[in-house]
């Protein structure tokens, strides 16, 4: 009966392109990661900006008795309506 020969030997090549193989997978994956938060953020800014647009145009159009009942006066509603969008 012939023996049966078991060889438990991995080539060096062939482990170091599986470390780099995994090494990529994990690099790619933080890197979707980073981008998909990246792009969350801008996405963020972008929709609260335009939120400040509308809501300073809106507070333009209205009248001086309006803004009265909210509680502004025309001078102050006119400053934050002039605001850049960027700023809170």
């Amino acid at each position: 009966m012939a023996a049966k020969f078991h060889m438990n030997y991995e080539a060096p090549f062939v482990s170091a392109m599986g470390d780099f193989a995994e090494h990529l997978v994990e690099t790619a994956g933080k890197t979707v990661g980073a981008m998909k938060a990246a792009v969350t953020t801008v996405l963020t800014h972008l929709h609260v900006w335009q939120i400040r647009i509308d809501q300073r145009r809106h507070l333009q159009e209205l009248d001086r008795r309006l803004l009265s009942d909210m509680g502004f006066s025309f001078e102050q509603a006119d400053r934050e309506a002039a605001k850049p969008f960027w700023r809170g």
